[in-house]
Formats: C-alpha cells, structure tokens, sequence
C-alpha cells in the first residue's frame, strides 16, 4: 500500500519529467540497439575478411567504427541530461521543502531533530532526484540490451564477445591526466553542499526567530540562491565526470573494436574463427543486463524509501498565509492563560493587560513560562487554555501569525547566521546604512562596528564565533529594532548584558523609539523605565 501511494507521489511531483524521461528513455533504447547492430555487423567483418573481400571488409569496418562513435556521442548527452535533470529535480525538492519547513506550524517542527530534517533535505532528496531520473531509462536499456543480444545470438546460432584488457593500464594512466581538474571540481562542489547544509541547518534551528521577523520568504529567497549555485557547481563538476568517462569509454569502445577488426584481420594468418567467436562470446550483451538489473531492485527499494520518508513533510500543518497588520498598536490583553507541557503546568491562569507604550518585566527563575510566554504571543505555540488578544485603532485580533508583524523577537539563543553583520540585520529586509547605524547606536554597538576594519562587510562565523555573547545580544537588539515593529519582546536581556549597559539600551529605545516592550529575566531590573513588574 505504501508503494503505490509512493509511487502515486512520485508521479503527482514529477509530472515535468514526462517528456525528458521518453527522450532519455528513447536514447538508452537506441544505445541498446547500437550494441546490439555492433555485434550483428562484426560478424560481417570476420567474413569479408575469410572471404577476402577488402571492399565489404572496409565498408563493414568504417561501419562498426561509425556505429561506436555514435553510440559514445549518445552515452555522453544521456549522461549529461542524466545529471542535469537530477540537478533540476534536487533543486526544485530542496526549494519546495525547505520553505515549506519554514511555514511549518513550530510543534510540527518540534516533532523531529533538526537533523532528521536535514537529512529530509539533503540525502533522501539527492537519491529520489538521481533514482527518480535515471531508473525507468536504466530499466529499458537493460531489458532491450538483453532481448536483442538473446534473438541475435539465437539467430546465428553462436555468441559473440571480446575480452580486452591491454588498453587496461593505458585508461588508468589516461584518467591521471585530469585527476587535478577532476579534484578541484569536487572541492568546489563539497564546498558548495557544506554551505548549502549549513543555511538550512542554522535556518531549521531557528525557526522561531525566523518566523517572528517574517522573513520566511526572504530566507527562502536565499535559499533559492544558493540552490542556483550549488546546481551550477554540480553541472560543472558532472561535465568533467562525463567528459573522462567519455574518454576512458572512447579507448575502450574503439580497442574493443580494433580487437574485431585486428582479429578478423588476422583471420589470413593463422587466427582460427572458433578463437576469434570464443573471444567475441565474452561481449557481455547478456550478462551485463542481469547484473545490471540485480542492482537495481536495491535502488529501486532506497527510491520508495526515501519518498516515503520525505512524505512525512506532507503530513505537517502549514501556517495560513497572511497580510501584514498595518494599523496601529493600542493594548495587548491577555486572560485566563493556562499552559503546560505534558502534565508540567508552566502559566496557570495569567491575567494581564499590557498597554501601548508600556515597558513589562516578567521575572521569574528558569522553567517558569517567561520564554513560554512569548512563543505564545508570537503563536509559535498554541494557546490550549485562555486567550490573547491585540487590539489596534481599528480590530481586536487572536493572536496568530498574522499578528508577528506587531512584534519584533530577540529570543536567548539570538540568531547570529554565518555571514556578514549586514546580512544578519537585514534578515527582515534591506535596510541603508543610515538606518543599521541608527539600530547599532540605540543598541549600543555602534563604537564597535565602526572600529572594525570591513565595519558592516565583517563576516561572522557559525553562531558569531569570535563575539562575545554581550555583543551578539546587541547586534540582536539592533535588529529587532530595524523591523520597526511596535512591540518588542526581549527574552533574558539581562542574561549577557550588565546592569549599566541594560540600562542605558533600555533608555535608548525609550527615548528614540514609541515601543511597547517586554521583557523578560530572572533578576529584577531595577528601573524607573519599568511600567509593571509581573512575577511568574
């Protein structure tokens, strides 16, 4: 059951293959044929030779010749579109699942480890693209290869082949040539996929962050950029592959047949037709398809594997899209709010009335529901006792995703992508220089940046390796404040931050910014700024 509903996916999902599958499956049925007209028309060789007529030996000659030299034409433009179109399915999967993941409801996400997930993305997707392109054509060649060989080897009632070895060494020493190329390009691409797996890995460990900035089509976008990059860097690195197999097939294919031609040659001095047929018998045209048929039902078993585990993405709740709340902010109520996790109560009936313009602490030790309460207000969890509600000059909303675009997050991990300061304020958006400055200054971070030798251009490493956890807070801070949203929720401020510092940020957004804020620690802030301390 499983299967078919598999290969039922496989088929809604790829209904643009249809058209490159005939073509490559056509080809790999020409190629068949070719090596079966191969064997037919040696044949013809080996008795214009014992006959004597050089015409018809030339002719069949220039023929067989003729016949390899297409068949090495066609191999290399089936590798080619082989790879490519494995390349544009990875690309389209990866862009499909990962923005998809990224509109996932969070306890969906929560579901599985992020490198389950990346896992999802990266190894079970590259064997759908490459068995998904590759098997049906494969199948063909093999089926039409072995019927052909079978009906022509009864037809002449012997079996043709040819062991060939001497060229052995000369194809090993032959690929020496490129082996530099062939390293460079791979460095290139495992360059690429490191880069590729860590975007999506520090973007599906973020999420929250994400999801509360909006920036999911931004980060999608990127996404989709660096997908671009990674399918030329494979193209570029599956050119040369197809270029060496192609010169290690082109000795191998002509020795084979100079083997023939050489052979039959020598037919006139000596060679018996009974050594020449036995070396002939070894061609393979029948045990090549078995053993490549064998390898297949594994193949085909990882194909529905894998589909059926990047199925499980279906099954998860998407968001609802949404419009931007564009009015203005007037209070947040907040009634009856229960919560637990499992049998764990965390809030238990909070009541809370937060105003425009008010600054909130919420104090209380770890594991008391501060950070829980506002994944609640951001709906990254669902309200399962209660209610939340934000009311502007114009409606009263429940809180949802819709309502993120009131709420700038600075949550404790801080979200810090590899990439340069710029990029990590501009996840929202662009924003000029003028206004990222503005933010640093507000965050007191501004002296910082300045004194670095690229400024804005510095790249930071995984996580803002080389910061400290002070300075990547407030590079936080200043971010949320670019999205200039008009709440702002500060999770744990006081975790990185010295009581001096967090007060000075404090006044900052108060005097340059017309914030609601709330902020949550597990120390009291000892503030005139503070409206309204609630204890959980």
């Amino acid at each position: 059951m499983k299967n078919k509903e598999a290969i039922k996916w496989l088929k809604i999902n790829h209904k643009y293959l249809k058209y490159p599958l005939i073509g490559l499956s056509l080809i790999s049925l020409i190629l068949s044929l070719l090596a079966i007209f191969f064997a037919y028309y040696s044949k013809d060789v080996i008795n214009a030779a014992l006959d004597d007529n050089r015409s018809r030996f030339i002719f069949f000659a220039i023929l067989i010749s003729s016949l390899l030299l297409l068949n090495l034409i066609l191999t290399a433009l089936n590798n080619y579109l082989t790879a490519y179109y494995k390349g544009i399915v990875s690309k389209k999967l990866k862009n499909k699942y990962f923005s998809q993941l990224l509109k996932t409801k969070q306890k969906d996400i929560n579901k599985e480890h992020s490198g389950v997930l990346l896992t999802y993305l990266d190894s079970d997707i590259d064997i759908i693209s490459l068995q998904v392109v590759d098997i049906i054509p494969r199948l063909i060649f093999y089926v039409a290869r072995f019927v052909g060989a079978f009906i022509l080897l009864f037809a002449i009632d012997e079996a043709f082949a040819l062991i060939f070895l001497a060229l052995g060494l000369c194809l090993i020493i032959g690929s020496r040539l490129i082996t530099k190329l062939i390293k460079h390009r791979h460095h290139q691409l495992q360059i690429s996929l490191a880069d590729s797996r860590s975007f999506m890995q520090e973007s599906i460990e973020n999420i929250e962050v994400i999801k509360s900035f909006q920036a999911e089509e931004n980060i999608s976008q990127k996404n989709e950029v660096k997908q671009k990059h990674l399918f030329k860097t494979r193209l570029r690195k599956e050119k040369v592959s197809i270029f060496t197999s192609t010169g290690l097939s082109l000795f191998f294919s002509f020795g084979y047949a100079f083997s023939i031609i050489f052979g039959a040659y020598q037919l006139q001095f000596g060679l018996s037709v009974g050594a020449l047929l036995a070396m002939i018998q070894l061609v393979q045209h029948i045990q090549s398809p078995f053993n490549g048929l064998s390898k297949m039902i594994p193949r085909y078993s990882e194909l529905i594997a894998s589909t059926e585990r990047l199925m499980i993405l279906d099954q998860y709740e998407i968001e609802e899209s949404y419009k931007p709340i564009e009015e203005t902010f007037d209070y947040i109520d907040i009634k009856h709010l229960s919560f637990s996790y499992d049998k764990d109560i965390i809030i238990k009936d909070l009541n809370l009335k937060i105003n425009h313009d008010d600054y909130i602490h919420i104090l209380g030790p770890s594991g008391k529901g501060k950070s829980t309460l506002f994944k609640l207000l951001l709906n990254l969890l669902d309200i399962k006792d209660g209610e939340i509600k934000l009311t502007t000059n114009q409606n009263t909303y429940q809180v949802s995703n819709q309502t993120r675009s009131l709420m700038s997050y600075v949550p404790q991990n801080f979200l810090i992508l590899s990439g340069t300061i710029r990029d990590n304020l501009n996840l929202f958006k662009v924003y000029t220089d003028e206004q990222i400055y503005e933010a640093l200054e507000i965050a007191e971070i501004k002296s910082f940046v300045q004194a670095l030798p690229l400024k804005l251009d510095t790249f930071l490493k995984e996580k803002g390796a080389g910061l400290s956890i002070g300075q990547i807070q407030r590079l936080a801070i200043a971010r949320a404040l670019l999205k200039d949203a008009p709440i702002l929720l500060l999770d744990e401020i006081t975790s990185a931050l010295d009581q001096d510092t967090e007060t000075i940020i404090l006044k900052n957004i108060k005097a340059l910014t017309k914030k609601t804020v709330i902020i949550s620690s597990h120390r009291r802030i000892e503030s005139d700024i503070i409206t309204k301390t609630v204890e959980l």
